[in-house]
């Protein structure tokens, strides 16, 4: 039911359809396209950062991994081709990496401690 319109005021008609086409031009579609991506965008770098260590982390482990099984298959065949005097050598030097390897990571984890400032509480248990 239309009212007739005192003069300067608009009916409810035409405020009501005032605003439909404000919300209608304030809603074009090419205006929600590209705030749509700007929000795609913005989830895909959180996402991406977010995410990276895990990345880097996968493909450290695949190297590592790639790098054990060429040491296997070497491995295998060193046994196949040696004699027992390279065996006893070999096992002697084994040792004497595996204990160097541990030497050198308590000396990177007691060169850490010293650059962050942190106590030194397993100096004690490490051998130099």
């Amino acid at each position: 039911m239309n009212l007739p319109s005192v003069e300067g005021t608009p009916t409810s008609s035409t405020t009501e359809s005032t605003t439909w086409k404000m919300i209608a031009t304030s809603l074009a579609p090419d205006r929600v396209r590209d705030k749509v991506d700007q929000l795609e965008k913005i989830i895909y770098k959180y996402l991406y950062h977010c995410t990276e260590h895990v990345k880097k982390l996968t493909e450290y482990r695949i190297r590592s991994t790639k790098a054990q099984l060429d040491e296997f298959e070497v491995l295998e065949d060193f046994q196949l081709a040696s004699t027992p005097n390279h065996r006893i050598v070999h096992f002697i030097l084994e040792f004497k990496m595996k204990l160097c390897s541990a030497k050198n990571a308590n000396r990177t984890t007691i060169l850490k401690h010293i650059e962050l400032n942190l106590p030194p509480k397993c100096i004690s248990k490490c051998i130099l």
